[in-house]
């Protein structure tokens, strides 16, 4: 287990742990899409879900977007929540991730292999957001948090049969580290390279971020 926590960059505290069980939600997308921060949201709004770890209600994380990890863990999850974040700087910060990580990552997706690691970024982006989307009841943007609160949180009690406070929202990002999923982490995102060397995976990018209104203009 503390093998798997270094292997995933995820701290004590955070207690991965998934386990085995039927609970009522999953909110889930690709890494470095705030789930961290939903995590500290729903928490401070009365849920019982850990981020990368099952509470009462369920799991807030990036990882149980893949069926085989789920299934390999016996979780079984009645509603998804999508939660998608603008591909830009995304991919960018993607491209921290450590080099076991993607070897983790590569084993459940290994159509996202690729030596440049802006590609496998935008690959992993795309793959891992799909298979997120696939389930999903219904998807935010994390964008959305601020950029519309009111109609985002409406939807979020809609899905949870719970009134939640959007007032919330300030008190979640400013909490640990749940800033640290709006951050570019100083890198590219690269998207030109993906467009220039995988046409396929640039189109499917082009048309996932065209359905969440999403600009591809490098940031």
């Amino acid at each position: 287990m503390r093998f798997l926590k270094r292997l995933l960059g995820i701290r004590d505290e955070e207690r991965h742990n998934i386990l085995a069980g039927t609970y009522p939600f999953l909110v889930t997308g690709c890494g470095r899409s705030g789930t961290h921060f939903i995590a500290k949201f729903l928490a401070l709004n009365g849920l019982d879900m850990g981020h990368e770890a099952t509470g009462t209600q369920g799991a807030v994380g990036w990882l149980c977007a893949s069926p085989d990890f789920c299934r390999a863990r016996g979780a079984v999850f009645g509603k998804t929540l999508h939660q998608i974040r603008h591909p830009v700087p995304t991919i960018a910060s993607l491209q921290t991730f450590s080099a076991r990580a993607w070897d983790y990552i590569f084993d459940y997706t290994p159509q996202c292999r690729h030596p440049s690691r802006p590609i496998a970024a935008a690959r992993y982006w795309l793959h891992w957001n799909n298979m997120a989307l696939a389930n999903a009841a219904l998807s935010v943007r994390l964008e959305d948090f601020r950029g519309n609160p009111a109609e985002t949180v409406a939807a979020l009690s809609d899905f949870f049969g719970k009134r939640l406070d959007p007032s919330l929202i300030a008190a979640a990002e400013s909490h640990g580290d749940s800033r640290r999923s709006r951050r570019g982490y100083g890198h590219k995102s690269g998207l030109s390279e993906v467009k220039r060397e995988d046409e396929r995976t640039w189109r499917g990018i082009e048309a996932l971020a065209a359905r969440f209104g999403y600009d591809l203009a490098e940031e």
